[in-house]
């Protein structure tokens, strides 16, 4: 159907959207989400649509590393600070590292790996694009190492099965994508991760 007669079908206020309850909403932070499954009217735009994200990163805060297998992404800091790191395809491969300031954005190119942390004190709002409405999430590290073979990771890492196992189980979960980093949080306290004082690098 031609997207302008799917659009016909929804009311005229279709085109305004509050944004849901958080999808994820943890110490770590809130992520609410505007695409395909929160709001079906973005299924009637042309080409993929798009989809759109409001986060609020905690301090320390990771969102790991992750692919969007479906579309581009484009980031927009509100305020707080961010580092964002993206992995190129080969054949040049380079790593990509760049701290984002509030009014800044920066662009991940579809597939390409990526991370965003707030590796500050304080809390950081960003605001989060895709030229799709459904762009798809696939967390890399975590699921490698708890979810392929031991004798795959094995290969990959040169570890003996005991210290897999090990990993597998030191691997936190993330909730929708984000973790908190118990070294930062102990240094923005004034503590190492040993309860000894530390300064804030």
């Amino acid at each position: 159907m031609h997207p302008r007669i799917l659009r016909g079908s929804f009311p005229e206020g279709a085109i305004r959207f509050n944004f849901p309850e958080a999808s994820t909403n943890s110490a770590a932070g809130t992520i609410r989400s505007r695409d395909l499954n929160s709001d079906p009217f973005l299924g009637t735009l042309p080409k993929d649509g798009v989809s759109q994200n409001v986060d609020v990163y905690q301090p320390c805060t990771l969102n790991v590393l992750h692919v969007h297998p479906r579309a581009s992404e484009i980031y927009y800091l509100i305020n707080g600070t961010l580092e964002v790191g993206v992995q190129e395809e080969a054949p040049s491969g380079r790593f990509l590292n760049v701290n984002l300031q509030p009014g800044s954005n920066a662009v991940i190119p579809q597939g390409l790996p990526h991370y965003v942390y707030n590796n500050a004190c304080e809390p950081a709002n960003l605001l989060q694009f895709w030229d799709s409405s459904d762009p798809g999430n696939v967390i890399i590290y975590g699921n490698f190492v708890r979810n392929f073979p031991s004798n795959v990771i094995a290969a990959h890492t040169g570890l003996d099965p005991m210290s897999i196992a090990a990993l597998s189980r030191s691997v936190p979960q993330p909730n929708g994508g984000i973790i908190r980093s118990e070294a930062c949080l102990a240094a923005c306290s004034g503590q190492s991760p040993t309860g000894s004082p530390a300064g804030r690098h």
